[in-house]
Parts: C-alpha cells; sequence; structure tokens
C-alpha cells in the first residue's frame, strides 16, 4: 500500500521541507541555548553557594572562637556568674548542631537566627559590645 508521501509532488515536498525549517531550527536553538543556560546556571550556582557557604563558614567560625574564648575566661574567673557561662555553652550547642557537611540543610537560616540571638545575650550578659565583630579596619600601605 503507498503512503501518503509516495503520492505527494516532489516541488510539494520540496517547499514543505523549506517551511518546515525555520520551525526545526528554531527548536534546535532552543535546545541548544537551553543546555547552555542549564551549564551556566549550575556554574553559577556552584560560585554563589561556596560564596555564601564561605561567609556562614567565617561567621560561625567567629561566633566558636568567641564562644570558645569566653568558656575558658569564665571557667577561670566566675565574676560574671554563672548564667553566663550556661549561656555560653547553649551558644557554643547551638553552633555544634550546625552540620560541617551537608548539601541540603533547611533550616539554616533559622539556626543562624538562633545563634544570632544568643551571641546577642551572652554578649549582653558579658557586658561586650556585639558589634565589635563587624568593625572593618583598613590598611594604608
Amino acid at each position: 500500500m503507498a503512503t501518503a508521501r509516495e503520492h505527494v509532488d516532489p516541488l510539494d515536498a520540496a517547499f514543505d521541507d523549506i517551511f518546515l525549517a525555520e520551525e526545526k531550527f528554531q527548536n534546535q536553538g532552543y535546545q541548544e541555548g537551553f543546555e547552555l543556560g542549564k551549564k551556566a546556571g549550575i556554574e553559577e550556582g556552584r560560585v554563589m553557594g561556596i560564596s555564601q557557604g564561605r561567609s556562614v563558614g567565617s561567621e560561625i567560625g567567629f561566633y566558636h572562637g568567641f564562644a570558645c574564648s569566653w568558656k575558658v575566661i569564665l571557667e577561670s574567673d566566675s565574676s560574671k556568674g554563672p548564667r553566663a557561662l550556661k549561656a555560653v555553652d547553649a551558644l557554643l550547642e547551638l553552633i555544634w548542631r550546625i552540620p560541617i557537611r551537608n548539601n541540603e540543610y533547611p533550616t539554616l537560616t533559622e539556626d543562624m537566627d538562633r545563634i544570632r540571638a544568643k551571641f546577642r545575650q551572652v554578649c549582653s550578659l558579658l557586658g561586650v559590645s556585639p558589634d565589635f565583630g563587624n568593625t572593618k579596619t583598613s590598611l594604608s600601605f
């Protein structure tokens, strides 16, 4: 049995190919653009993740160093009282809950807010400014 394509005039088939070429090339261009965009998006996400991870890691490292230093001071000098030491221990507990390696951590924002709040509480109990970690120093050469 003959197919419909066999009964088509070769001239009509050529015009059909020309007519459909635009759609074919548009679809091909879309696919190529989609793949390039996907690769660029993955790379951009990786770079942003590294940057944000470095920022969060630096902030957590600051809080950890602060809490460890004050824990040593408070354990040797109890003039600030046991409440300050208890708050420092609570800050360290919050910090230690943050996983070191984890691709997905859905509660990071909430946990960082808790750590920041506990840090401000510890600073208040110790009578130190919570802003001293945000001071910028400029070096002139």
